[in-house]
């Protein structure tokens, strides 16, 4: 008998473990979602006028750098555009007169390129391509105006650069 209670014992045993292995319940998921705003804008510019000074010197004037900022971020990067609206200075006292410049925008350590608007045409322009967690985070900048030659005739001289930043 006691041979038969022993093999009782280890058969109700199993049987007990098979079914409470066989009982479970549906599985439940969560889904967990998070949103980054997308942001591509230069900030931190706070002159919006420039004077070059007498342009009849015959000096090569270049500008202290004017600081700006420039985020973007998205994966692939940026283009950042400068675009001269009268392909240099021009003025309407000496029609046909141009005084060419150079545009220089340094993107921090990630490079510089420039806007040089000798034989530029109106509405011409130049950009460079960045990407980076730098770039995503916003990146201390840098754009510096370099006057390339003299203007002969008298009259005020004017041109608009416009930088512009895109998600790449």
């Amino acid at each position: 008998m006691t041979k038969s209670g022993i093999g009782s014992i280890t058969l109700s045993a199993l049987f007990a473990a098979s079914f409470a292995a066989s009982v479970s319940a549906d599985p439940t998921s969560l889904l967990i979602t998070g949103n980054v705003d997308p942001v591509c804008e230069i900030g931190g510019l706070t002159t919006v006028s420039y004077n070059a000074g007498p342009l009849d010197q015959g000096l090569s004037l270049t500008s202290s750098p004017l600081g700006i900022n420039v985020k973007c971020n998205y994966k692939d990067g940026a283009v950042i555009t400068l675009e001269t609206l009268n392909g240099g200075l021009t003025s309407g006292e000496a029609v046909g007169e141009v005084v060419d410049y150079k545009a220089t925008l340094t993107a921090g350590a990630l490079g510089a390129f420039f806007l040089n608007t000798d034989g530029l045409a109106a509405g011409g322009s130049a950009s460079g391509l960045f990407s980076g967690p730098a770039l995503a985070s916003g990146l201390a900048s840098s754009l510096q105006i370099e006057i390339l030659d003299g203007a002969t005739y008298a009259g005020d001289y004017t041109d608009t650069l416009t930088v512009t930043i895109a998600q790449q």
